[in-house]
């Protein structure tokens, strides 16, 4: 009985919090996060690793996960919508138009 009554809340909190987001951009902004930069041309960026509790082991831990031993040869390091962790490295053609347009940087503004 207590199952189906879990199932059944949330679903029911799912289904409002998507017609709310739906209805209300500010809703849909606090509900639905958006890819952010954490790390930039060797540098953490300390306000958005603290907004998205990220910490600099994780950050290296994902670097090391794709293989990169130098951090110097990472361009950035994005946390995506659904939490993970992207990792670009750097390239002679690393252009901001590639796969960071759009994204969220700590001063608010977006590639």
């Amino acid at each position: 009985m207590k199952v189906s009554w879990c199932y059944s809340l949330s679903f029911q909190c799912s289904y409002y919090s998507q017609k709310l987001s739906r209805r209300s951009k500010v809703v849909e902004k606090l509900l639905n996060s958006s890819p952010k930069l954490l790390f930039y041309k060797g540098s953490y960026l300390k306000n958005s690793m603290e907004q998205e509790l990220v910490t600099e082991e994780e950050i290296l831990a994902s670097i090391r996960q794709k293989g990169i031993v130098n951090v110097e040869d990472v361009l950035a390091v994005v946390i995506e919508a659904n939490g993970d962790l992207s990792v670009i490295k750097k390239t002679d053609n690393s252009s901001l138009n590639s796969t960071l347009h759009g994204i969220e940087r700590e001063d608010k503004e977006k590639f």
